[in-house]
C-alpha cells in the first residue's frame, strides 16, 4: 500500500499543480490536449509500474480521448468546446470504470452499463483518497500504528485542502469573517495564491482517489446491476407498437398528400408551402427519439413466448421504424426549406447531423431486432456511433461550413445575415475574409466591420500560450494580413442592406 500510494501522491499533486498552470484564468485551448496527456501518460506508467491488467479497450478510449482533446486545440467555436471538454471528462471517467474491471471490455457492456456509476465516480475519488489517506498511517499488519502522532498526521492530511477550500469560500461570502481570517493570517499571502493553493490540492486528492481507486482498490469494485426481468407481455407490447404504428401511418398518408405531393393542396388546406414546411420539425425529432426509446425498451422487457410472437414483434417494430424514417424525412425537408428561406445556423446544421444520426440508430435497432442480437453487441455499436456523430461534428467545421452556405446563398438570393456571421468564432474568420475581395463594395466593408468587432476579443483570448488555439492563431494572422482594408471598413455597419430577415 504505502509502496504505491507514494509515487500515486507525487504524481497526483503534479496534476494539480499542472491543472492551476494549464487552466486557472486561462481560456481553454491546446492546454485540455496537454493535460489530457499527462493523464492518460500517469495513468499508463502507473499500470506499468505496479504491473497492473488494464482493459484494452482502456487503450481505444485513449485514442478517441486524444482526438476530442486536440480539437478543442484545433477548433475555435465555444459550443465545440465544450462539447469536446465534456466528452473528455466522460471518457476520462469511464477509463477509470473499465480500469476497476480489467477482464471487461467495451463490447460487453450492456446499455445501462455506459452510464451506470459515472456520475458517481467524482465522489468515489473523494471516498477513496480519505481511504488513502487513512491507509497509509497503518503498520504493515494492517492495524493502527501505537504512535499517537498517527491519526494526527492523518487528519491533517485529511483537512487541510478542506479547510482551504472553504475558508475561501466563507470569508468570500463575508466580510467579517475575512477580516478574522486575514488577522489570523499575519503574512502577506496574496488571497489569489491562497485560492490557486487549495484549488490544485483539491485537483491532487480527486487523482490520489481515481489512481488508488485503480491500482489499490482499497474499496470493492461495486458490481453492475443485472438488468430487469422481462415485465412487459406480449399483448400490452403488440397493442403499444399497433396504435403507435396507425398514428404514424395516418401522419404519412397526410406527408404524402399535402407535404410530399402537389403545393396547391397545401394551399386549398388555407396554408402557404413556406408557413407548413417550417412548423414541426422540432416536434417531428422529438417523435423520432421518444419511438427509438420506446422500441428498444419494448426489445430489452418483453418475453415472447413463441416463434409466431418473436416473428410479429420483428414484423411490427419494422414497420414502425419505416414509418419514423419517412418522419424524420419530411423533419429533414422541413429543415431544409426553412434553411433557403432564412439561411444556416448552427442550431439548424446540427439537427440535420443529428437526423443522420438518428436514422443510423433506427438501422442499428433494426439489425438488433431482426438478428436477435444480444444487447451488448447493439450498445457498443450504438456507442460508437455517438462518438462517430460528435466526431463529424468537430471534422465538418460547423461555423466555417455555416459561413460558406450563407455566402453561397448570397451569390443566388442578394441576402446575407452580416450580424449572425458576425456571431461566429474564429473558425469562420478565413470565409468571411474572403468577403473583402468581393465585387460588391458594401458588402467588402460590411465584411471589414464584421472582422473589425471579431479581431478585439480574439486577441483577448490569446494572452496566454495555455490558450493557444489554431483557429484563432489562423484568425490573428488575417487580421494582420488585412489590416488596412479592416481599419477602413470599422465605421461600416450597413448590415440591412443584405438582412436575410
Amino acid at each position: 500500500m504505502k509502496k504505491k500510494i507514494t509515487p500515486i501522491t507525487l504524481l497526483s499533486l503534479t496534476l494539480g499543480l499542472a491543472f492551476d498552470l494549464l487552466f486557472y484564468g486561462k481560456v481553454p485551448g491546446v492546454s485540455v490536449f496537454l493535460y489530457s496527456l499527462l493523464i492518460l501518460g500517469f495513468t499508463f506508467y502507473l499500470g506499468e509500474r505496479f504491473s497492473a491488467k488494464i482493459s484494452t479497450s482502456v487503450y481505444g478510449l485513449a485514442a478517441v480521448i486524444v482526438f476530442f482533446a486536440g480539437m478543442v486545440f484545433v477548433r475555435a467555436n465555444a459550443f465545440l468546446a465544450v462539447m469536446n471538454m465534456f466528452l473528455v471528462i466522460f471518457l476520462l471517467l469511464s477509463v477509470v470504470r473499465l480500469a476497476m474491471q480489467p477482464n471487461l471490455s467495451l463490447r460487453q457492456y450492456r446499455v445501462s452499463q455506459y452510464f451506470h456509476q459515472i456520475g458517481g465516480l467524482p465522489m468515489r475519488f473523494i471516498q477513496e483518497f480519505f481511504e488513502a489517506m487513512h491507509r497509509t498511517t497503518r503498520g504493515r499488519s494492517g492495524r493502527l500504528q501505537k504512535s499517537s502522532y498517527a491519526p494526527v498526521v492523518r487528519g491533517l492530511l485529511i483537512s487541510i485542502p478542506l479547510l482551504v477550500v472553504f475558508s475561501w469560500l466563507l470569508a468570500s461570502a463575508d466580510l467579517v469573517f475575512k477580516k478574522f481570517v486575514e488577522s489570523l493570517v499575519d503574512f502577506d499571502v496574496p488571497s489569489e495564491l491562497l485560492v490557486r493553493t487549495g484549488l490544485a490540492l483539491f485537483v491532487a486528492s480527486l487523482f490520489i482517489g481515481a489512481f488508488a481507486l485503480i491500482f489499490i482498490r482499497t474499496g470493492a469494485a461495486e458490481a453492475d446491476p443485472e438488468p430487469d426481468a422481462k415485465k412487459y407481455g406480449t399483448t400490452e407490447a403488440m397493442v403499444v407498437l399497433g396504435s403507435v404504428g396507425l398514428l404514424f401511418l395516418i401522419f404519412v398518408l397526410i406527408q404524402f398528400a399535402y407535404f410530399f405531393g402537389n403545393s396547391d393542396h397545401i394551399i386549398s388546406a388555407g396554408y402557404t408551402y413556406a408557413q407548413y414546411a417550417r412548423k414541426g420539425f422540432f416536434e417531428l425529432i422529438a417523435v423520432a427519439t421518444i419511438s427509438l426509446l420506446l422500441i428498444w425498451r419494448i426489445k430489452l422487457y418483453t418475453k415472447f413466448h413463441t416463434a409466431q410472437q418473436t416473428a410479429a414483434f420483428k414484423w411490427m417494430s419494422g414497420g414502425l421504424i419505416a414509418e419514423v424514417l419517412i418522419i424524420m424525412l419530411s423533419a429533414h425537408m422541413r429543415l431544409n426549406m426553412y434553411e433557403e428561406a432564412y439561411g444556416f445556423t448552427t442550431l439548424r446544421l446540427l439537427s440535420h447531423l443529428f437526423i443522420g444520426w438518428l436514422a443510423v440508430a433506427f438501422v442499428l435497432l433494426l439489425v438488433y431486432i431482426v438478428r436477435e442480437e444480444r444487447e451488448n453487441q447493439f450498445a457498443f455499436q450504438a456507442f460508437v456511433s455517438v462518438l462517430a456523430f460528435f466526431a463529424l461534428v468537430n471534422l465538418i467545421n460547423p461555423d466555417a461550413f455555416i459561413a460558406r452556405q450563407n455566402i453561397s446563398r448570397f451569390n443566388d438570393t442578394g441576402k446575407l445575415d452580416l450580424y449572425y456571421l458576425g456571431n461566429l468564432s474564429e473558425d469562420a474568420t478565413p470565409v468571411i475574409a474572403d468577403l473583402l475581395d468581393h465585387s460588391d463594395q458594401d458588402l467588402q466593408k460590411s465584411a471589414a466591420n464584421v472582422l473589425y468587432h471579431q479581431e478585439g476579443p480574439a486577441r483577448q483570448r490569446v494572452l496566454h500560450w495555455q490558450s493557444t488555439n489554431l483557429a484563432r492563431h489562423r484568425a490573428i494572422q488575417i487580421y494582420d494580413d488585412k489590416a488596412a482594408q479592416i481599419e477602413a471598413g470599422k465605421d461600416h455597419s450597413d448590415y440591412e442592406k443584405f438582412d436575410a430577415n
